[in-house]
C-alpha cells in the first residue's frame, strides 16, 4: 500500500499554525499527508526569524528541489503599498517573493493576510504538488488574467476562472 505524499505547511511571521488550517484541510482532503508545523514566530525577534542577511533562510541559497511560489498582488494597507516598491500584497513585493531555482511562480489577486484561505490558491498548490507546475487555467466563473513573462509583463490575456486576475509569470 502506497503512503500519501507528505506536505509540510508553515505559517508566516507573527502568525500560528491555526492560520494555515484551511489550506491544510484542503490538502488533506486531496489525499496528502499534511504536517502543519508551528514555531515561535511571536516570541523571536524578526531578524532571528529570517530577515537578517545572516539568518538561516537567507543563507540557504537556490532551491535544489521542486519549488513553486505563489504571491499576492492586492493590499489592505495603501500606506504600506505606497512604501513597497512595485506590485505587492501589502507586506511583500512580488519581485522579492522570487527564489533562485524555483520551478514556477504565480501572482494572484490576494492579500498577504488571507492568501492561504483562497480556494484558487489551494487548487494551484494541489496542481503544483501533483504536476510540478501551476495550472495554465483554473476552473472558474469570473474572468482571470494570466500572464507569463521573461522580464516585462505583456498585456494580460483574459481567461475564465473562479477568482479575479490570476497572473502567471515565468520562473
Amino acid at each position: 500500500m502506497l503512503s500519501a505524499p507528505q506536505v509540510i505547511v508553515l505559517h508566516g511571521l507573527g502568525r500560528s499554525s491555526t492560520t494555515m488550517w484551511l489550506l491544510s484541510h484542503r490538502l488533506t482532503k486531496s489525499g496528502f499527508d499534511v504536517r502543519n508545523i508551528d514555531y515561535p514566530s511571536t516570541k523571536l525577534s524578526i531578524p532571528d526569524l529570517g530577515t537578517a542577511t545572516t539568518s538561516l533562510p537567507n543563507r540557504l541559497g537556490p532551491a535544489d528541489f521542486e519549488l513553486g511560489v505563489i504571491t499576492g498582488s492586492r493590499s489592505l494597507n495603501p500606506i504600506a503599498s505606497w512604501l513597497i516598491s512595485g506590485t505587492d500584497d501589502g507586506v511583500v513585493s512580488v519581485s522579492s517573493a522570487r527564489l533562485k531555482g524555483m520551478a514556477d511562480f504565480l501572482v494572484v489577486p490576494k492579500t498577504h493576510t488571507f492568501i492561504m484561505n483562497s480556494s484558487d490558491v489551494a487548487r494551484e498548490v494541489i496542481h503544483f504538488l501533483n504536476h510540478g507546475a501551476f495550472s495554465s487555467t483554473t476552473v472558474s466563473r469570473r474572468p482571470t488574467r494570466l500572464y507569463r513573462t521573461p522580464a516585462k509583463p505583456p498585456e494580460p490575456v483574459i481567461q475564465e476562472t473562479q477568482d479575479a486576475s490570476i497572473k502567471r509569470e515565468p520562473t
